[in-house]
């Protein structure tokens, strides 16, 4: 089984490095809070049943609002050392004219390295549908938009073409973890289908995210924890850095990101936001609000609200690992 987490990792960075990176995926501000969207090694990296649902307002603005929603499920199989997850995901911009809906299953397989380490490998097909109706026209699209000055060009895309269209994809990623910390990278659109951006088929760009962060616990009565985390991402041309911290302590979350390359200037490149969380646990029950504060001098930006729901649990006859079982030690937002 070793042998095997070792081909795969090499075939991993084979298909990464021959695939061309050259449109974006959802983001997502609370990325742990979805983590079968973020990696597909996080399929049963829980400890029995897990449920959750993210909601996204980007850029309040009346009906010129971004609205994403994702509802995913994964359940840890211990007998067999793995996990199985799904998700499903519906994004639509502006007043709703091209609207995306996605599907996907997960299968990640454990590996224990050695006392310490564990080695989660994930692999996921998914199912696309993008469509795009009159209403598009009145959308505001990427190119229009100035990260300095916020002002709205007109666009150099081509005429609209009206119509949907459907694909599968792949997607696939492993977990490093172990009581402390954790490091992960993940691939996705490896088959680089056609997608409709606004006026014609193109090749879905790859998007590459490495994630990871360390947990530090703080002694003291409370038992809290402080845990350094990141992402970085590129799809395209943008590269993009998240880069924060979680504070918990007792049931409350507590939590701020910064998003941006200031250190690299060109093309998709940029300083972004900052974004500002706070939750409440009890239990296995989990729910989130952040804020996302633009960096970007968007004078039509209100910021982006997001909210996330987790549940964590076991059916009647099940019980959690015991305590020596190695548990991920990344936050759950």
């Amino acid at each position: 089984m070793y042998k095997f987490g070792l081909s795969f990792i090499y075939f991993f960075l084979l298909s990464v490095c021959f695939n061309e990176i050259k449109a974006q995926d959802v983001q997502l501000t609370q990325f742990y809070a979805s983590p079968v969207y973020l990696n597909p090694a996080f399929a049963g990296a829980t400890d029995c049943w897990r449920v959750g649902a993210n909601y996204r307002n980007q850029w309040f603005l009346g009906n010129k609002s971004y609205q994403t929603g994702v509802i995913f499920g994964d359940k840890n199989i211990r007998s067999i050392g793995a996990g199985l997850g799904a998700y499903i995901m519906y994004d639509t911009p502006g007043s709703g004219g091209f609207q995306t809906f996605e599907f996907a299953a997960a299968f990640a397989k454990k590996i224990k390295l050695s006392q310490d380490w564990q080695l989660r490998l994930g692999l996921q097909p998914s199912y696309h549908l993008k469509y795009m109706t009159s209403g598009a026209a009145s959308n505001t699209y990427g190119d229009q938009m100035t990260n300095l000055q916020g002002v709205v060009n007109g666009t150099s895309d081509s005429p609209l073409v009206y119509g949907s269209y459907n694909f599968f994809d792949l997607s696939t990623g492993f977990l490093l973890y172990s009581k402390s910390l954790w490091l992960g990278l993940a691939a996705h659109h490896l088959l680089r289908n056609p997608f409709i951006k606004s006026y014609a088929i193109q090749p879905v760009p790859m998007k590459l995210s490495l994630h990871g962060g360390y947990k530090i616990q703080l002694y003291d009565a409370s038992e809290s924890t402080l845990t350094p985390a990141f992402q970085l991402k590129q799809q395209g041309y943008a590269l993009q850095l998240d880069l924060g911290a979680y504070y918990e302590r007792s049931r409350m979350i507590f939590g701020a990101w910064y998003r941006g390359l200031p250190i690299i200037t060109g093309k998709g490149f940029n300083t972004d936001a900052l974004a500002f969380l706070i939750g409440y646990r009890k239990y296995d029950f989990r729910v989130c609000y952040s804020y996302d504060l633009p960096l970007s001098k968007m004078i039509y930006s209100f910021g982006t609200h997001e909210i996330s729901v987790v549940f964590e649990f076991c059916v009647a006859g099940k019980q959690k690992p015991p305590r020596n079982v190695q548990q991920l030690p990344c936050p759950i937002f």
